[in-house]
């Protein structure tokens, strides 16, 4: 502690001073006083400390609620325990937090491929198809056709439905509708319409439809 003097006001000549006593107080240390309610995160979503306190320690048998301490060390984008960093007056504490992996909970029709019409024996093409997986952290990613598990189309004649499968488990689906095979000649190529539907499983993309001519 000690006595700072300050000039308060001047008026005719006369000086008025008034003194003010500045405590410094010596921080020994610092420790957590409540932990954030919420320790647990998912993947890529923020961390709430708001509701956390700092005790600082006088070493005197004084102690006060901190303010203003920093936060460092941990990182919600990566999953696992980690330890969280308190940093205040130069002292710091810790305290853990632990990140669970989001998880998969669906997938997206998102484009249909670029040929939807074919003719017996023809193989299945999905360029153009994209997939979008959805993830329980509000998040969601395009996923490379290469990884994705696809039907194949059969010899028969008529419309087909194709199933994209990603992911484990296998209810993770989403199904596409394929224009009918509708001839081997290619004169049959007139004049012919299909009604073919796009629909997607238990998932946000409201099933849509069309017809296609060719």
């Amino acid at each position: 502690m000690f006595r700072h003097t300050r000039y308060v006001s001047k008026r005719a000549a006369r000086y008025l001073f008034q003194s003010v006593e500045v405590v410094i107080r010596n921080i020994e240390s610092i420790r957590i006083g409540s932990y954030p309610t919420n320790t647990t995160i998912l993947e890529g979503m923020p961390f709430d400390a708001s509701d956390l306190t700092v005790i600082a320690d006088c070493g005197n048998g004084e102690t006060f609620e901190a303010a203003g301490y920093t936060l460092s060390g941990y990182d919600t984008s990566v999953p696992g325990e980690q330890a969280v960093t308190v940093t205040y007056g130069g002292k710091t504490a810790q305290f853990n937090i632990t990140v669970t992996p989001k998880s998969l909970t669906g997938i997206e029709l998102t484009h249909t491929p670029d040929k939807l019409i074919y003719y017996q024996g023809d193989t299945l093409d999905i360029t153009g198809m994209v997939i979008t997986a959805v993830y329980n952290n509000n998040t969601s990613q395009f996923v490379d056709n290469d990884n994705l598990d696809v039907s194949e189309l059969s010899d028969s004649v008529g419309e087909q439905t194709v199933t994209v499968t990603y992911g484990v488990p296998s209810a993770f689906t989403t199904l596409l509708a394929v224009c009918g095979l509708f001839s081997q000649s290619p004169n049959h190529r007139l004049n012919c319409c299909v009604y073919v539907t796009f629909s997607n499983l238990g998932l946000t993309s409201n099933p849509c439809s069309r017809i296609l001519c060719i």
